[in-house]
């Protein structure tokens, strides 16, 4: 957590004074000539979930549905993506990176990418939440490849729509590492407060 801290806090110092770095036109470059049709198409299917309107809607359903089935600890790590992924709105604004090309006159700022963010944090809420507790190590590992190569797609995603740079998307991948760490630590430390304990089940204790 301390490396992905440092490098986040150096990338974030460094896209505060430049709108884009020369590594940035490179990838972006080799990004946007995937060839293949429907690429597009692709993409934005990919890039969907991460929309403002879908984040809100999808992370309050899951909530309510973790909560009640799994109890509130689950519930907690799954409304935690949203807050997380909020605070991330004020902090693109501090940073105040203009987005590629035509884009930046929009007035959204790019880093880091919400997108990208809200990928890594779903990954990692489905997996202390759901994901880990598959019995056969097969199924944890295809749940795994799922989550990770969906985060991945949707950072290609951004920079073949021109959305964001590849900068961008690599501090939404530092920010969710460090969130992700983060909720490794903050439910086990949760679990361990008595007022936080989970009732006995009917029948316990009787």
């Amino acid at each position: 957590m301390a490396v992905l801290s440092t490098a986040m806090a150096v990338l974030s110092v460094f896209a505060h004074d430049r709108p884009f770095f020369s590594w940035d036109v490179t990838i972006a470059g080799w990004v946007m000539d995937t060839p293949g049709p429907g690429v597009s198409t692709f993409m934005e299917a990919v890039s969907w979930p991460g929309r403002k309107l879908a984040i809100l809607i999808t992370t309050l359903v899951a909530t309510v549905i973790a909560t009640r089935i799994l109890g509130w600890r689950p519930g907690l790590l799954v409304f935690s993506v949203l807050i997380i992924t909020a605070l991330n709105e004020e902090f693109k604004e501090i940073i105040d990176r203009p987005r590629p090309g035509e884009f930046e006159a929009t007035g959204n700022k790019s880093f880091p990418s919400g997108h990208v963010l809200y990928a890594v944090l779903v990954a990692g809420a489905v997996w202390f939440s759901v994901a880990s507790k598959i019995p056969r190590l097969n199924y944890r590992i295809t749940v795994v490849g799922i989550l990770i190569g969906w985060a991945l797609l949707t950072g290609l995603s951004r920079i073949y729509l021109e959305q964001h740079w590849p900068s961008d998307v690599l501090g939404a991948y530092l920010l969710g590492g460090i969130a992700v760490c983060g909720m490794a630590w903050a439910i086990p430390a949760l679990e361990r407060l008595p007022f936080w304990a989970e009732p006995p089940a009917k029948g316990e204790g009787s």
